[in-house]
């Protein structure tokens, strides 16, 4: 089974077909859609629902020392947010 990649403007092309409106008016939902979504990741600690798709969480993933296995060095690893999604079962059907 080969995986086909839709692209941005593939997608707001599916917008304005639906809504029945413009590109133009499209791209600019789409834009505010995934920039409050992108706004919304970027902070840690928290959590949104899209119903029907999915729910997107964020955490952070706290610094922690590691170990080299070929040199014995060990290595700092800084904390970092760590985004997650959880897809719905609606969609696995």
């Amino acid at each position: 089974m080969s995986k086909t990649l839709v692209t941005k403007e593939e997608y707001v092309a599916k917008v304005a077909e639906v809504l029945g409106g413009t590109k133009k008016a499209a791209r600019e939902a789409v834009d505010a859609v995934f920039g409050v979504a992108t706004e919304i990741m970027s902070v840690p600690d928290r959590k949104f629902t899209v119903e029907g798709l999915a729910t997107f969480s964020t955490e952070i993933k706290p610094a922690h020392i590691r170990k080299n296995n070929l040199t014995g060095e060990t290595i700092d690893v800084p904390a970092k947010l760590k985004q997650k999604a959880v897809f719905s079962r609606k969609l696995s059907k």
